[in-house]
């Protein structure tokens, strides 16, 4: 009997030492798991912080690069102005005539949007050059195909 019962105290300390691992085993599992969603919530939050940035970070360069365009438009037209044919302009600024043409364009219609000048309506080369401004969106668009200077005009 006195055996009996030291071979039922053994199976119950066996018994209660694998609770024991398998509370631990279910804590440690549940912990990673609460580690993992923590983990991939940060994630998820800074990978959208960065998209933001990203975004911004374009929109900005965006905006930039159509006050550049907008500049190389009344450039051109300022060429224009001065006599210059599309061809000269074409040939000075080392681009197509049709190149020059489109920012010619683009110079005009930013005139246009931009309203009258002081002389009835009629635009001077002054105003042509001082009436571009970061925010051109007929510039941006007309002279994307327009290179920097540099760039050969087959690009």
């Amino acid at each position: 009997m006195e055996r009996n019962r030291e071979r039922v105290e053994a199976r119950r300390a066996q018994a209660r030492q694998r609770e024991k691992a398998i509370t631990a085993a279910v804590k440690q599992y549940v912990a990673a798991w609460v580690a993992i969603d923590a983990c991939e919530s940060k994630r998820d939050r800074d990978l959208e912080s960065f998209r933001q940035q990203m975004q911004q970070l374009r929109a900005r360069a965006e905006e930039e690069l159509a006050g550049y365009r907008a500049e190389q438009a009344a450039a051109a037209a300022a060429l224009r102005a001065e006599g210059q044919s599309d061809d000269d302009v074409a040939e000075l600024l080392e681009i197509t005539p049709r190149q020059a043409r489109q920012l010619i364009s683009a110079a005009r219609s930013a005139i246009q949007e931009s309203g009258p000048s002081e002389r009835g309506g009629q635009a001077t080369p002054e105003a042509e050059s001082s009436s571009q401004t970061t925010s051109d969106s007929t510039a941006r668009s007309r002279s994307d195909t327009v290179p920097t200077p540099g760039q050969s005009a087959n690009h």
